[in-house]
């Protein structure tokens, strides 16, 4: 099975080759908003879950098929990918074939010395940071019992201090969970002490959550908005619908995107940027060429 996607139309990254050869729900964390069967996903330990040299060229393989222009690779994984050992060598490896290289992690890791060695390897590296109160933090991510809070909270801290790259931070909203105006307060003020270039808000769709979970409404979803767009430099607002778990190049033959990919709203559907307007569920990604938009100003 491949393990290469696209290229995707991404927004504010361009047209992007999605990787994922992590073992699904091979994770640190157990989102109540992941794809699949609901079940424990707990992994800490780093180990070898890849091939280096051959998920490289499955790559360079696809890179060389005629096709659209693809401006970045993005690792996106249905499990997360600072548990492979092998990190390291596949964005040194991805980076060589003239790529930027983004990856999408949980974060949860960056305790680690070897992991932010890796990650700042990357070009882009979009964070997910769903609650800045454990209580919110156990409740939405179910993490592995021997994560600390307050030890991930400051592995972010120190990532983002160092990181030379492109930071982003993805927060998924789920009514009842970290939707107050406390959690959503607390979690902007964290988010904004990272100083990431752009913060997502997403909003998942109601078959993605765990029984008796379900999104935001709209209200919700303004306030939120709100209260980031206060504390942050860049905010983006995203819904992720039942549609996107389409392959968006419609008939490619690419085969379907990376639930990760997915989850991290990176498509065009139903994206807006503050001031907030309308929430257009299921709008189609556009296949206008995304390298048009505005670039990502670099950190400062």
């Amino acid at each position: 099975m491949s393990v290469v996607f696209g290229p995707v139309p991404v927004r504010r990254l361009g047209n992007c080759l999605f990787v994922d050869y992590i073992p699904p729900k091979w994770c640190s964390y157990s989102c109540a908003y992941c794809h699949g069967e609901p079940r424990p996903c707990h992994h800490l330990n780093r180990s070898a879950l890849s091939d280096p040299d051959q998920v490289v060229k499955d790559v360079a393989d696809r890179l060389a098929e005629p096709g659209p222009t693809v401006r970045r690779i993005a690792i996106a994984a249905d499990g997360e990918p600072t548990l492979d050992l092998h990190l390291g060598r596949i964005i040194e490896g991805l980076a060589a074939l003239g790529k930027p290289v983004a990856v999408l992690s949980n974060g949860s890791l960056l305790t680690r010395d070897d992991v932010r060695a890796e990650l700042g390897q990357a070009d882009f590296v979009s964070l997910t940071f769903d609650a800045a109160r454990q209580s919110a933090w156990q409740r939405i991510n179910a993490p592995h019992p021997r994560l600390r809070f307050d030890t991930m909270l400051q592995g972010f801290r120190v990532f983002a201090a160092s990181y030379a790259g492109h930071l982003a931070t993805e927060t998924m909203l789920i009514d009842g969970l970290n939707t107050s105006t406390g959690e959503l307060e607390a979690t902007a003020d964290f988010i904004s002490s990272l100083d990431p270039e752009v913060a997502f808000l997403a909003v998942p769709a109601g078959p993605q959550l765990a029984e008796g979970l379900a999104p935001p409404d709209r209200a919700t979803v303004e306030r939120a908005a709100a209260l980031f767009a206060e504390r942050l430099r860049r905010l983006e607002c995203l819904s992720v619908d039942e549609q996107s778990s389409a392959d968006p190049m419609g008939g490619s033959g690419y085969g379907e995107t990376p639930f990760a990919a997915r989850r991290f709203g990176f498509y065009g559907h139903g994206n807006s940027t503050v001031p907030l307007r309308p929430l257009a569920a299921g709008r189609p990604a556009t296949t206008e060429p995304v390298d048009a938009q505005e670039p990502i100003a670099g950190r400062g």
